[in-house]
């Protein structure tokens, strides 16, 4: 099976992936990356400022293959406690 990597970066700060995972697919391999990115978004909610976390998929020649996105941003005119 393919080895896909899944490189992290949350508010700028980047962690690379050195083993990376296997699937069949690039589509499951897209698949798990929204999943983990939604795991890691809900871990790190901010209590004020911004959230900004970036997972790219990259194949075993570590060429993008595809990449998710979340992005928290909060009004503070609207945030009551």
């Amino acid at each position: 099976m393919p080895r896909f990597y899944f490189d992290l970066n949350v508010n700028g700060d980047l962690s690379l992936d050195q083993h990376g995972e296997e699937f069949a697919t690039k589509r499951e391999a897209h698949r798990q990356a929204i999943l983990a990115l939604a795991e890691i978004a809900a871990e790190k909610i901010p209590e004020n400022g911004t959230l900004d976390i970036r997972m790219l998929v990259a194949d075993d020649l570590h060429r993008p293959v595809a990449q998710a996105h979340v992005h928290f941003e909060p009004d503070a005119r609207r945030i009551r406690e």
